[in-house]
C-alpha cells in the first residue's frame, strides 16, 4: 500500500512539473532553428539558448513542488502515525491539540513552518516573476 501511494504520489509531481516544462518548450522551435542558422551544434543549443528560456520553468516548478511537498499534511500523519515521527505540518496539528489556548506558541511553529518557503520563494522569485511576464510581452 506504501509503494501505491508513494508511485501515486511522484506521478502526481512529475505531471505537473511536465506540464510547466512543456509549457515552456513550446516557444523554443524557432528559436532552435535560428541557433542552427547561426551554427550552433546540438550541445551548444541546448546549453546556451534552450537551458536558459527554461529556467522561468524551473524555477516554477521547483517553488510549487517544493511548497506542495513541504505542506503535504494527510499522507504523513496516516503513513507515519503517532509514534515514528512527525513533518512539520504534522507537528504543528499535534501542537495546537483538542483544547490549546497557547495561541503564541501555534503561531510560533506556524511561523516556523512558513520560514523556509518564504526563504525558497525569494531565492527563486527572480526566476518566477521573470516566466509569469515573459508570456504576457510579445516582440
Amino acid at each position: 500500500m506504501l509503494g501505491h501511494y508513494l508511485s501515486r504520489s511522484r506521478s502526481r509531481f512529475a505531471r505537473l512539473a511536465l506540464l510547466a516544462l512543456l509549457a515552456g518548450l513550446m516557444i523554443l522551435p524557432q528559436v532552435e532553428e535560428s541557433a542552427a542558422m547561426d551554427g550552433a551544434g546540438r550541445w551548444r543549443t541546448f546549453w546556451q539558448v534552450v537551458l536558459p528560456l527554461l529556467r522561468p520553468a524551473t524555477a516554477s516548478v521547483l517553488i510549487f513542488l517544493g511548497v506542495w511537498i513541504w505542506n503535504d499534511f494527510l499522507n504523513p500523519l496516516i503513513i507515519l502515525g503517532p509514534a515514528s515521527g512527525t513533518t512539520v505540518t504534522v507537528g504543528v496539528y499535534r501542537a495546537i491539540g483538542e483544547h490549546q489556548q497557547d495561541y503564541g506558541q501555534v503561531f510560533g511553529l506556524m511561523f516556523l513552518a512558513a520560514l523556509p518557503v518564504l526563504i525558497f520563494y525569494v531565492a527563486l522569485e527572480k526566476h518566477f516573476v521573470k516566466g509569469l511576464t515573459g508570456g504576457a510581452v510579445k516582440g
